[in-house]
């Protein structure tokens, strides 16, 4: 039940994380926030996290908008915006972030 988002940038040197879980094996269109099991990542390849919100960073939540799923193309488009954590614990602003990606 659990839709996961990675990928690299171009440079290879970061990669980027998403993961919702989804109440049935359905992808169902929806809001989904960080924490128990949804999680959002930014992370270096050599230096570990950047920014991350799960259920370990409290109040710093990053909200999830699933606004697309075409069971027959498997292509899945989304949205994410929020606060989330640095590597020291601070508070940080996450806008703008979109996703469209193939389901395997």
């Amino acid at each position: 039940n659990t839709l996961q988002v990675s990928g690299f940038t171009a440079s290879s040197d970061t990669s980027f994380q998403i993961a919702v879980n989804f109440p049935t094996p359905v992808i169902t269109p929806g809001t989904y926030t960080t924490g128990f099991t949804n999680i959002f990542s930014f992370v270096s390849i050599t230096n570990g996290i950047i920014y991350h919100a799960d259920a370990s960073t409290g109040t710093d939540v990053v909200t999830i908008e699933i606004t697309g799923y075409d069971d027959v193309t498997k292509v899945v488009t989304g949205s994410f915006s929020g606060t989330a954590q640095d590597a020291s614990g601070n508070s940080v602003p996450i806008t703008k972030g979109a996703f469209k990606t193939v389901v395997n």
